[in-house]
């Protein structure tokens, strides 16, 4: 037989009645994070090609777009506990949604030329700035708070663990899902993959996402 502390410790404790909704919710909100994070992370500057912008612009905005970052990450430090974990999380999937749905947009309706035109290149610039802003703010961030407090201690890091593969899917499902929309339907249409992804996590969020904000992790235990 099994020692008391082997079973309570042990992978399928994740999935027990207790926390099994808080398994879901982590796995796949890390799962469409790491679809539309990865996927535009890769793809930036292709994705800047095909809006018309030059091949070195595009690193250059690319790099830039990516220290955005930095800043949506300290805010979080300065907000998670002030505002809670799951609004910071909202507010960053409401973010990756609504900049991943505009710039699908522009993808459609200004293929190929959106910098040839100071307002649209404009607004391209602004949602990407928004986009990783957001995502380093909500999920980007605080996958790694949810992941400490949403179990006890005996199954913490077996939590963390299971975000981290699930989310991993997800990376390479946007990595390999994306270029296919694009070579078939049109870089809009990839980009509108992508909000799709944020638009579930954001879902997610508000349906399952506990709060876990001024709780010990000993009431979180209990």
């Amino acid at each position: 037989m099994r020692k008391p502390e082997q079973e309570k410790a042990s992978f399928r404790l994740l999935f027990d009645k207790k926390y099994i909704k808080y398994t879901i919710y982590f796995g796949l909100a890390w799962f469409f994070y790491d679809v539309a994070f990865y996927g535009i992370g890769l793809f930036t500057p292709t994705i800047l090609i095909l809006f018309g912008l030059s091949h070195s612009l595009s690193i250059l905005g690319s790099a830039i777009f990516s220290s955005v970052a930095i800043l949506g990450s300290i805010l979080c430090i300065l907000t998670v506990d002030r505002w809670g974990r799951k609004p910071v999380t909202v507010l960053g999937f409401v973010g990756m949604f609504f900049s991943l749905l505009v710039l699908s947009l522009m993808a459609m309706h200004y293929p190929k030329d959106a910098f040839t035109t100071g307002i649209i290149g404009a607004v391209i610039i602004a949602m990407y700035l928004i986009f990783e802003l957001t995502q380093s703010w909500g999920f980007g961030s605080t996958d790694f708070v949810y992941g400490q407090e949403l179990f006890p201690t005996s199954i913490r890091a077996t939590g963390q663990g299971w975000g981290t593969s699930i989310s991993r899917i997800g990376a390479i499902l946007g990595l390999t899902t994306f270029p296919t929309i694009v070579a078939l339907y049109g870089l809009g249409y990839g980009l509108l993959f992508f909000a799709i992804a944020g638009l579930i996590g954001l879902f997610l969020t508000i349906f399952m996402a506990p709060e876990t904000k001024s709780k010990s992790l000993e009431e979180l235990t209990e």
